[in-house]
């Protein structure tokens, strides 16, 4: 928690750095001490870097994601994917249903298994669009696809949706189970200790 040092090394860090990933580390780091606001200055200095390729195209769409500027996150994104990145279009799906947009989010996931074959991040993309939409059901079947996948990187968000749906299909007593069972596996998620929490008085 000695932040002025922190502030000194981060800057040093990301000092002439042309690579987008430093500056969205540094954003990471402080948006997990929910000092978010720092973190986007951060941001903003990587949009000074000028895009050579699909990876930074993809890059940039990360950036202003993260930064809720989703018009132009959606710019970066199709430009990246038109250049031959699939990744983008994962993101870009995120972008569609950040904006309301569910059907153009659950296309990309759509398109992107049928370029790609069976991912987990797909099928996760689609839970979102299902809870988003209210169809709990095809957000559930789409979860146990995806965790029958077994992504290290993508198991730990599949299960946390999982409790979200029974939470909203108001099966308490399901979404409490998951909850105990998700905390074993991931004790120090500050979120799922505040749903915990939350489902303890359902």
């Amino acid at each position: 928690d000695d932040y002025d040092n922190a502030k000194s090394d981060f800057q040093k860090a990301v000092d002439k750095s042309e690579d987008y990933e430093d500056f969205l580390n540094v954003y990471r780091a402080y948006r997990e001490k929910d000092m978010k606001a720092h973190g986007e200055e951060y941001l903003e200095e990587a949009l000074k870097i000028e895009a050579r390729d699909e990876q930074d195209e993809y890059d940039r769409g990360r950036v202003y994601y993260y930064l809720e500027d989703f018009e132009n996150a959606k710019k970066e994104l199709i430009h990246s994917m038109n250049n031959g990145n699939p990744d983008a279009a994962l993101l870009l799906g995120k972008v569609y249903v950040a904006m309301g947009d569910t059907s153009s989010g659950r296309q990309m996931y759509q398109q992107y298994l049928a370029d790609k074959g069976e991912s987990a991040k797909a099928y996760n993309g689609m839970a979102y669009c299902d809870i988003a939409d209210g169809e709990y059901d095809s957000a559930l079947e789409n979860i146990q696809k995806g965790l029958e996948l077994n992504d290290p990187q993508e198991n730990q968000s599949l299960l946390y949706n999982e409790v979200v749906v029974y939470e909203k299909k108001q099966e308490y007593g399901t979404a409490k189970e998951k909850i105990a069972a998700y905390l074993e596996k991931y004790p120090s998620d500050q979120d799922a200790i505040k749903e915990s929490t939350f489902l303890q008085t359902r």
